[in-house]
């Protein structure tokens, strides 16, 4: 089977853009929230992407991916590093945390959160991207300070894909999306800082 993708790998992508290309490059495997299997990508002489399903052994042409699955192209994890469906986040305002327990910032601003996330759960969910040294230390980190949130695994090239793509050169930082993908504001932590009773209304007016 390990030959099977390496050799469908190496099928024309000549029809794919530069940024598609780099999409599917890094992360050519990815996960369909509705049926939970996982899809397989490959451009094609024709134009078309093709996707195969490994829980179906088909090929069919790729209709895209939400902007949700862009962002998380894994399945999350909860609190315990068990998988769960990035559909848990639909009809949500999404603040993606990058933090750590080693840092002084992150554990004055991760209790504000927690209480933020818990107050206003029915309209936010944050996804936790770690810097922490490992990940028993990560999900130390999460059961200590109570997150009831989810997360990617630790230093997995999604949650470093998420670095890249913001430009996150330090801790603590927030950032909200949309359930689309699309971003708010970089600046989640000084609104949940300075105005934690109108920053979900400010996010959703923001939103159109």
């Amino acid at each position: 089977m390990k030959i099977l993708y390496a050799l469908l790998s190496l099928f024309c992508l000549s029809s794919l853009t530069a940024s598609e290309w780099l999409y599917y490059k890094h992360f050519p495997w990815v996960y369909d929230a509705k049926t939970e299997g996982w899809l397989y990508l490959r451009g094609a002489g024709n134009g078309q992407i093709y996707a195969y399903r490994n829980n179906t052994n088909t090929w069919e042409v790729f209709e895209g991916t939400s902007g949700l699955q862009e962002l998380f192209p894994i399945p999350l994890l909860d609190v315990d590093g068990k998988q769960v469906p990035t559909n848990v986040l639909k009809g949500k305002i999404i603040g993606i945390y990058f933090s750590a327990h080693w840092s002084p910032p992150c554990r004055i601003f991760t209790p504000k959160l927690v209480k933020f996330r818990d107050e206003n759960k029915r309209n936010f969910e944050v996804v936790f991207i770690s810097s922490d040294r490992s990940p028993e230390a990560q999900m130390n980190y999460m059961k200590e300070t109570n997150m009831k949130w989810y997360t990617l695994p630790h230093r997995s090239d999604a949650a470093n894909a998420l670095a890249k793509k913001f430009e996150v050169t330090g801790v603590p930082s927030l950032i909200i999306v949309t359930e689309d993908g699309k971003t708010i504001t970089k600046n989640g932590r000084g609104d949940v800082t300075s105005d934690p009773e109108g920053a979900i209304k400010s996010w959703q007016n923001s939103n159109g």
